[in-house]
């Protein structure tokens, strides 16, 4: 769906008093649906996927998922070369807040 003309569409954002994005005056910041930058942010997922980006979310085997590239954790190389593409199951339940409308199910990872 597009939003109306002169409109855009809203993007999840929770306030960041302790200015872990470093703006701690800012209204509010991005909720992403996955982000490997800031551990203290919600859904950090550094430990699973490094640096995730442009997902879509479809439907695979009767359930939602999210498909989206990124590195396999710790790795960081340019120009898009070892990147991925990931399949991850996904909880959605629009009862909760917009910032947790969807719920990235990435696998726990070993310690």
């Amino acid at each position: 769906m597009v939003p109306p003309i002169g409109k855009y569409y809203d993007k999840p954002k929770a306030r960041d008093p302790a200015g872990i994005w470093g703006h701690p005056e800012t209204p509010g910041e991005i909720v992403y649906l996955l982000q490997s930058e800031k551990q203290n942010w919600p859904n950090f997922c550094a430990a699973q996927v490094t640096g995730p980006g442009l997902g879509n979310l479809v439907s695979y085997r009767g359930a939602c998922h999210l498909v989206f590239h990124a590195h396999n954790p710790g790795q960081t190389s340019g120009g898009g070369q070892g990147r991925w593409v990931w399949l991850c199951p996904v909880i959605v339940n629009f009862m909760n807040p917009m910032t947790a409308w969807l719920k990235p199910m990435l696998p726990a990872t070993k310690n």
